[in-house]
């Protein structure tokens, strides 16, 4: 979650058990300290945001290491023959607090496994991390935010869940076996009091998703809803694509 807002995104996803403590609260304290010794500003553009994307060394599939592939299960078929034409983005020590979206961090859109756990305690310059992600998500999220600014609504009341997805975390977390997060290309968000009125309910979930549907995303990627529920995710998988179930 960004850690800008984290008394208010905790409380939100505590409610879905999405909120942990221990080594995610270190993660707080750390990116505080990096805001303020950095300056870093909100990234509040699309060109904003590539221009933090070229900050990040670009590793192809075959220069991964090799233990962080197996580890990962991405030397697994069906997913080696399509994740060897990506390109992986390399994400060492603080590199992962810088903002890329809003005030989200690279940290939202990594895969929250075992070695990004460890890393929020020690912020190990040694030990990369790896991200696949499509540039057009955090610019979506860009758009999204100065349309709900343009609108006068809380631009920042939503978080993002999850980004990039490896087999091996797919498959543990329940994910489809072919789901767009296994390739960088999707983004779960949960929506909070969008409207202000004071809580976070289908009304302000039905804003976002107007304006994913009309506006952003339309015939370009999927969408799913999941009523009953303040989470959305969307894709750019080049169709469209709508559903409701998990």
């Amino acid at each position: 979650m960004s850690l800008g807002r984290t008394i208010s995104a905790c409380v939100l996803l505590w409610t879905m058990g999405a909120c942990g403590t221990g080594a995610e609260a270190v993660s707080v304290e750390h990116g505080s300290r990096f805001d303020r010794e950095s300056g870093q500003l909100a990234v509040d553009t699309e060109q904003g945001v590539d221009e933090v994307l070229r900050k990040l060394r670009r590793v192809r599939y075959r220069d991964l290491p090799q233990p962080y592939v197996e580890r990962t299960e991405q030397n697994m078929a069906p997913f080696k023959k399509r994740l060897a034409r990506r390109r992986y983005l390399e994400v060492r020590g603080t590199q992962r607090l810088m903002f890329i979206a809003g005030r989200f961090r690279i940290d939202d859109f990594l895969a929250h496994d075992e070695v990004w756990r460890r890393h929020n305690a020690t912020y190990d310059q040694s030990e990369p991390q790896f991200l696949l992600l499509d540039p057009k998500l955090p610019r979506t999220i860009v758009r999204l935010q100065n349309a709900l600014r343009r609108r006068e609504l809380d631009a920042e009341a939503f978080d993002v869940r999850e980004a990039f997805r490896p087999p091996r975390l797919n498959r543990e977390d329940g994910g489809a076996s072919r789901s767009r997060h296994i390739y960088g290309e999707a983004v779960d968000l949960v929506i909070g009091d969008i409207n202000r009125d004071g809580t976070a309910d289908a009304a302000d979930k039905a804003i976002v998703l107007d304006l994913l549907e009309h506006k952003l995303v339309r015939n370009r990627g999927g969408i799913g809803r999941y009523p009953g529920s303040q989470t959305i995710h969307f894709d750019f998988r080049g169709r469209r694509a709508r559903w409701d179930s998990y």
